[in-house]
């Protein structure tokens, strides 16, 4: 009898970002993609001759098996038992099975399958003695694990022999075997022909967070996800038409972060490396880091690219109404903040984003936190909210559209053109001191240009409708939705700085006193 199979590796970011460390993220990945895309369909073929794979990326799969229930709970345990030994238990693998019956078809089938496997994600964890004697020494890469092995390898610092439990060297031998064989999220999004990928692969966080050209020592960590794309999903009726759009959609993501590599890149064509990683890049899940004054471009490339991308295949672009799109988290932080933490605000970002997502088109959400404590980025905003005031007003305008945040990105630009960081920086200020007070100190240094760069400047803030028509100049009203009735793009100029690209000559230039 044929059954379909679902496959899923639950917690694939606690696996992935368990440790801080560079190397050690890149190995998970690693090791989680070539288990995920390769070693389990060779694997499930081998047990089960005549399986079929219908798609397997992104830390999911879905095969088609011709076989009885037994056999396949028999083939099923020997993957995880194989997937757990890999990663030294840091990495799980459950699944489920459907029949595959003429009267629900493959869309039935599936459905089953996944319920069963949320079943099984569900059920409680098996009892475990605590055989963990009471003094240990932890891992010095996630401290979360007794340590068993010691590795030699030099860190960036010159560090040499370091204690690591077994998931962290496991993280550390497969980020060495992608290192030999050029096979890993980051070659994928340069190319798979391109035989140079990995030796033009930034070495740590912090090589990247140099090449910052705003504020050096800054990154911008991205997490990118498709919206609706389960919904498409559930909708599809074969197991061939299934494969072509999990297929087409994991080719489109890949080719939009080649695209957006390419676009705010310009070392991507030189050979020189690069300072930038790609360290999840599976189904429609992206996790890329890159300068931070590059992130914000970064991100508004991705999200036209997969537009693009999606428009251009055709299971994509006939899978709904609207076109597929994706939705995007950036966090600016310290190149030395605790990446986990980093990552987990991402995904709050990323929760904010899909709030702004609509038909046809992703949201963005973005966030400076390299100044602040890691909190709640719910909570950070309240804070910005001031509802005690005459006039309560909100200081930022966040989530965008990718064309509301490139609009803000030119507003940048053109204000930066004409008064010059210093001046900027001072007007930008001004937003603090609540809307009319903040709008009469904008109108006086305005009214310090020269005619021309004064028309410029009110045209640039004419487009996001807070200049000549502006009730309150820099300032718009929000129709008191969240209890405020003002808001100001201008707070988000400020929250940002560090995230805004550089000027057309690479310098951030003085404008007129």
């Amino acid at each position: 009898m044929a059954f379909v199979v679902a496959w899923d590796f639950p917690s694939i970011h606690r696996w992935v970002f368990g440790t801080d460390r560079a190397v050690e993220i890149r190995g998970a990945s690693l090791l989680l993609d070539q288990f995920n895309r390769e070693d389990m369909s060779a694997r499930l073929r081998a047990a089960l001759p005549g399986a079929e794979t219908v798609f397997a990326a992104g830390g999911s799969a879905v095969h088609v098996v011709d076989a009885d229930r037994e056999t396949i709970e028999a083939a099923g345990r020997s993957l995880r038992a194989e997937v757990r030994r890999r990663t030294g238990d840091g990495l799980d693998l459950f699944w489920g099975v459907g029949a595959l019956e003429g009267a629900t078809g493959f869309r039935g089938a599936l459905a089953a399958a996944f319920r069963d496997l949320h079943r099984r994600r569900g059920a409680p964890p098996a009892a475990r003695a605590d055989a963990e004697p009471p003094f240990v020494r932890r891992c010095v890469s996630c401290g979360a694990e007794p340590a068993e092995l010691g590795c030699s390898e030099p860190a960036r610092d010159g560090g040499g022999f370091e204690w690591l439990g077994p998931a962290c060297r496991a993280r550390r031998d497969a980020a060495a075997a992608g290192r030999q064989h050029g096979v890993s999220a980051w070659a994928r999004a340069l190319g798979a022909d391109r035989d140079d990928a990995e030796e033009r692969r930034a070495r740590d966080f912090h090589e990247i967070g140099e090449a910052a050209g705003r504020r050096s020592g800054y990154i911008g960590v991205l997490y990118a996800d498709g919206d609706g794309m389960g919904r498409r999903l559930q909708r599809i009726e074969s197991a061939a038409a299934y494969g072509s759009f999990a297929g087409a959609l994991d080719e489109a993501i890949a080719a939009a972060v080649r695209g957006a590599l390419r676009a705010t890149m310009p070392e991507f064509d030189e050979g020189e490396r690069i300072p930038a990683d790609v360290l999840v890049l599976g189904g429609d899940d992206v996790v890329a880091v890159v300068p931070a004054d590059r992130a914000i471009r970064f991100g508004l490339e991705l999200m036209r690219g997969f537009e693009q991308e999606a428009r251009g295949r055709e299971p994509l672009a006939r899978s709904g109404d609207d076109p597929p799109s994706v939705s995007v988290g950036i966090a600016i932080a310290r190149q030395d903040q605790p990446f986990r933490e980093v990552v987990g605000i991402c995904e709050e970002l990323l929760r904010s984003a899909k709030r702004r997502a609509g038909a046809g088109h992703g949201g963005i959400d973005v966030a400076d936190i390299s100044q602040t404590r890691l909190r709640p980025i719910d909570q950070v905003r309240e804070e910005l909210s001031v509802k005690n005031a005459p006039e309560p007003y909100r200081l930022g305008t966040s989530p965008w559209t990718a064309d509301e945040l490139a609009r803000l990105q030119g507003l940048f630009g053109a204000l930066e053109r004409e008064f010059g960081t210093t001046r900027l920086r001072r007007l930008l200020s001004f937003v603090r001191l609540g809307p009319r007070a903040a709008a009469f100190e904008i109108a006086r240094l305005v009214g310090r240009l020269d005619g021309s760069q004064a028309c410029r400047v009110l045209d640039a803030l004419d487009e996001l409708g807070i200049g000549r028509t502006a009730d309150l100049l820099g300032w718009s009203r929000t129709g008191e939705e969240g209890g405020v009735a003002w808001q100001t793009p201008l707070a988000d100029l400020e929250q940002l700085w560090v995230g805004w690209p550089l000027s057309g000559n690479g310098k951030a230039t003085e404008g007129a006193r």
